[in-house]
């Protein structure tokens, strides 16, 4: 097997579209654990759990179009999702230090709380520094469930949000994070 070490990489790349079943683990304990879809298809994940454990560990997921339904994403010290439009919904996105989202498109993050999750997706937001960035809008919704700063007691963290156009949060908290930035054309900001 390879090293877990921050040194080693391993990638999934389909042409077209890569296909995980509900409910599959995938992990992959090396220094970057990267997935790629290149079809205008992209990458549909539903209640799919990967992983990376690695000390040093990140996921990388490249796709034109990303839609994460449930499952977690697990990485100690990132994630970066990148794509044409992201979407993800009742995500459980836990023990990283950095979360990275760009997109050319659009952002849509439904259910990021800190209620729930476990693994089995549910909301589990727990992050340390956020920076996500649009070529379109960014749709944030906690869906009553706000987001746990961090992975540790550290309340330095940074959430960063650039949208070309709109820039929409409700329902979140962002009381764990030292600074939120945001800059857009157009900020609605609720509840």
């Amino acid at each position: 097997g390879l090293p877990a070490d921050s040194t080693s990489f391993l990638g999934l790349v389909a042409d077209d579209q890569l296909l995980i079943s509900s409910g599959s683990t995938v992990e992959a304990d090396v220094g970057i654990f990267a997935l790629a879809a290149n079809g205008q298809n992209g990458m549909t994940l539903n209640g799919v759990n990967i992983l990376n454990n690695d000390p040093m560990g990140f996921i990388v997921i490249d796709s034109p179009s990303i839609v994460i339904n449930g499952g977690s994403i697990q990485a100690p010290t990132g994630i970066e999702l990148l794509g044409g439009n992201i979407s993800v919904t009742n995500p459980s996105l836990v023990k990283t230090e950095f979360l990275f989202l760009d997109a050319t498109g659009s952002i849509m993050i439904i259910g990021g709380g800190n209620g729930g999750g476990g693994g089995n997706g549910g909301g589990n937001f727990q992050v340390g520094n956020v920076t996500l960035t649009a070529g379109g809008d960014i749709t944030l919704d906690g869906s009553a469930q706000n987001p746990s700063a961090g992975t540790s007691q550290n309340n330095s963290f940074i959430f960063n949000m650039t949208a070309a156009n709109l820039i929409s949060v409700q329902n979140l908290d962002f009381g764990g994070f030292a600074t939120v930035n945001m800059t857009a054309h157009t900020i609605n900001l609720a509840n």
